[in-house]
């Protein structure tokens, strides 16, 4: 009888001992299906990278579309007057206080300052708003912006959206070229730039010469010097090594150049 019981009380202890480990074979099983779907474990973090658009230059290489940083103040006003805020700020800028006390009653929110900043300028500028109780009413900001160095071209570059793809001009028409691709290998990825047949100072006398009415100059060799118009069939001649040809009728002019003038309707020349 003693040996029955003993053998019991070990059966009952092995049935004790194999139902944890039954239920953790279980749940590991459960843990490889759909039903409990493993987080993603990152070893080695990498940081997102800074996407910075391709540039758009002329023929001589000066810019005509530009991504660059805009270095200023973000308000957030919360217990502080405008006035002790715009004081602050003016100490970096070539505006008065009271110019930019204007801008902030306005609800104008970010303040462009006239210097580029250095970690260690801005560490500095955080130490003077802490010890000037403003460091919930002010930020450092660095905003990367689109710029567009020669006005006179920019109805020719276009324009881009808040996520830096192009809606209109050369933006546009050569987006995919311009964009930076994210990639895991570098922190900053470049686009490509695009270059063009266009000469910034002859689209500058150009535009002065037409305004608004549409034109455009062209060299000897039939390449796009100036064009003061948007037209999609034309801007694209105008990007280096298209190959497209002008697709309109010109006139020749003084000193080997040839000029267009949209008077009456054009049909492209044959």
């Amino acid at each position: 009888m003693t040996e029955n019981g003993n053998k019991g009380k070990s059966i009952l202890l092995s049935l004790i001992l194999l139902i944890p480990l039954s239920s953790l074979l279980i749940c590991l099983a459960l843990f490889q299906t759909s039903l409990f779907p493993r987080k993603p474990v990152y070893a080695d973090p990498l940081p997102s990278p800074v996407l910075v658009r391709g540039s758009i230059l002329d023929r001589n290489g000066d810019y005509l579309a530009i991504q660059a940083p805009d270095y200023g103040f973000t308000v957030h006003i919360n217990d502080s007057y405008s006035s002790e805020i715009a004081s602050f700020i003016s100490a970096y800028t070539e505006e008065s206080a009271i110019s930019i006390e204007e801008k902030i009653d306005e609800g104008k929110k970010f303040i462009v300052i006239t210097e580029i900043l250095s970690a260690t300028e801005i560490k500095t500028i955080q130490k003077r708003l802490s010890r000037a109780s403003l460091s919930d009413d002010i930020s450092v900001a660095v905003l990367e912006r689109r710029k567009y160095p020669q006005s006179s071209a920019q109805t020719l570059t276009g324009t881009v959206n808040r996520s830096f793809h192009g809606t209109s001009g050369i933006e546009k028409i050569m987006d995919e070229k311009l964009s930076a691709v994210p990639s895991l290998d570098n922190y900053i990825e470049y686009g490509e730039d695009v270059s063009l047949t266009i000469d910034a100072s002859l689209q500058k006398l150009l535009v002065e010469k037409y305004g608004e009415k549409e034109a455009a100059l062209l060299s000897g060799n039939g390449e796009v010097l100036a064009y003061t118009g948007s037209e999609e069939k034309v801007l694209r001649t105008l990007i280096q090594g298209s190959g497209i040809a002008f697709p309109y009728d010109t006139r020749a002019i003084e000193d080997g150049y040839f000029i267009w003038e949209r008077i009456t309707a054009e049909s492209p020349a044959s």
